[in-house]
């Protein structure tokens, strides 16, 4: 080592020098990285919580609204429902889960639904209830299908038409007796 001279002192100097300034670069680097990966991981964690509370919503909201919904994929194998859902089938209700068949158990309800395109159809079921059925096709394929009660809508309008003929009659039977 020594036996050359100051060159090699020189040279062993200048690479203890600059090992700390490398070192200094290199941790800074990891560092840098570590840092960055925190910062995805914390965010990563963000977007799951924030996706996790928005799926909690969405599913309130589905349990509480008035309207059976259900939703199948591509394939038609159900994806998603809710309680009404499981109401407006009926017995069916206990063959409903994750990949049956939508068609399937539309078909197996009393009396049979057949859906065949996105459209509004009415319904009535073996109670005497009036369902108002709205398809419409998913752009990924699929679709999703709302079964709303609308018997209450028909008594009103049935309500409103015998009284407008109760009154077309009565005005009928005044014109005669004038």
């Amino acid at each position: 080592f020594l036996s050359h001279g100051g060159k090699d002192y020189a040279l062993v100097s200048l690479f203890f020098l600059v090992l700390p300034v490398l070192s200094y670069y290199f941790v800074k680097r990891i560092s840098d990285m570590l840092t960055y990966a925190l910062n995805l991981s914390f965010e990563n964690k963000a977007l799951q919580k924030e996706s996790e509370e928005k799926s909690a919503l969405l599913e309130t909201a589905l349990e509480n609204m008035g309207q059976a919904i259900s939703m199948s994929d591509k394939q038609d194998h159900l994806r998603m429902w809710n309680g009404q859902f499981l109401r407006f089938v009926g017995k069916v209700g206990g063959t409903v889960s994750v990949d049956a068949n939508l068609a399937g158990i539309l078909q197996s309800v009393d009396p049979p639904i057949n859906l065949e395109a996105n459209g509004r159809v009415e319904y009535r079921n073996h109670d005497g209830l009036t369902y108002e059925i709205r398809q419409s096709g998913l752009r990924q394929g699929g679709r999703v299908v709302t079964y709303t009660d609308i018997t209450d809508l028909i008594k009103r309008e049935q309500a409103l038409e015998k009284a407008r003929r109760e009154a077309e009659q009565a005005n009928v039977a005044k014109t005669r007796f004038l």
